[in-house]
């Protein structure tokens, strides 16, 4: 078993530690996907296989969740102001 190497989700940015382990080829192989955002990962690279450990989820942008902009709340049209 190797040592924990950092690795990040192509999809969401997803942090994990990766190590990599020796094992035997099996005819069926199950899939790898992220946690956070059920991406594929790669599940082997050679005689090796990926083991994949979540250090922290992928960050979401809390202001765009919390409150849309003004323009979508008047459909784009600014009111005048007095």
């Amino acid at each position: 078993m190797s040592k924990p190497a950092p690795f990040e989700c192509p999809h969401c940015k997803a942090k994990y530690d990766i190590v990599r382990m020796e094992a035997p080829q099996v005819a069926a192989e199950t899939e790898v996907t992220c946690i956070s955002c059920g991406g594929p990962l790669t599940g082997r690279e050679g005689p090796f296989v990926l083991k994949y450990f979540l250090v922290s989820r992928r960050q979401r942008n809390r202001a765009a969740a919390v409150s849309p902009s003004r323009e979508h709340h008047n459909n784009g049209f600014n009111s005048p102001r007095a």
